[in-house]
């Protein structure tokens, strides 16, 4: 897994409207899943996610916040504006141990072409 999350951040790097996930200095990850935040001038998530899907690669989207999913919407809570955009903006990649390097170079081909 961290292999996998390694690569796509090489790959990833830098690409505008692309960020990567936070891998702070002082902790190591254990890499559950991988993928990419987007902003413009990236296209939306959703517009990704079909595009992978169109090429036959599953992206899926991040986890609703708890304080947006239908039980606790009435639940009282603060603002929370960084969680309120930050997860419409995630796309998750694949990322399972069983991932070959040829289906995560096809995965880095899409999306990069995806961007351009």
């Amino acid at each position: 897994k961290q292999r996998i999350r390694a690569i796509y951040d090489t790959e990833f790097s830098g690409l505008p409207g692309v960020g990567l996930f936070p891998a702070p200095p002082w902790a190591e990850g254990a890499c559950w899943f991988s993928g990419v935040t987007l902003a413009p001038p990236a296209p939306a998530p959703e517009r990704l996610r079909q595009i992978l899907r169109e090429s036959g690669i599953e992206g899926r989207p991040f986890w609703k916040p708890m304080h947006l999913q239908p039980p606790y919407q009435d639940a009282p809570r603060t603002e929370m504006p960084v969680v309120d955009d930050i997860w419409k903006r995630v796309l998750t990649l694949p990322c399972s141990t069983h991932l070959s390097a040829a289906d995560q170079a096809k995965v880095i081909a899409v999306v990069k072409e995806a961007l351009s």
